[in-house]
């Protein structure tokens, strides 16, 4: 069943957007059958052509599907969603405060 939410695409605007899941079952009509996310979709409400599906890899999990679909359903309205960087470590520091380990890096950069 697809369900209307409000999508985030830039800070302060929004867009409606279907979210629709895709189920898949094992088809052996028992009472204890498991029903499987297979798949996600998200639908942009105004725009029908700005679409984003994600279907299930294997080793995929049903969290990180429904990440990489919402990342790629921000792509059409510009939205960076992936930087690469890349740093050369000079030196490390490393401390505990009240108990939480904090690593800081010295960068090239």
């Amino acid at each position: 069943m697809p369900l209307l939410y409000l999508v985030e695409i830039s800070p302060g605007k929004y867009r409606l957007a279907w979210y629709v899941p895709i189920y898949w079952w094992e088809g052996t009509w028992e009472p204890d059958e498991t029903i499987y996310l297979a798949g996600f979709a998200i639908l942009d409400a105004e725009e029908t052509s700005k679409i984003a599906i994600t279907i299930g890899d294997e080793g995929l999990t049903s969290e990180q599907l429904v990440r990489k679909t919402r990342l790629d359903f921000l792509k059409p309205f510009g939205v960076i969603t992936y930087t690469e960087v890349s740093a050369k470590v000079l030196g490390k520091y490393k401390y505990v405060d009240d108990g939480t380990t904090h690593i800081v890096l010295q960068l090239d950069n």
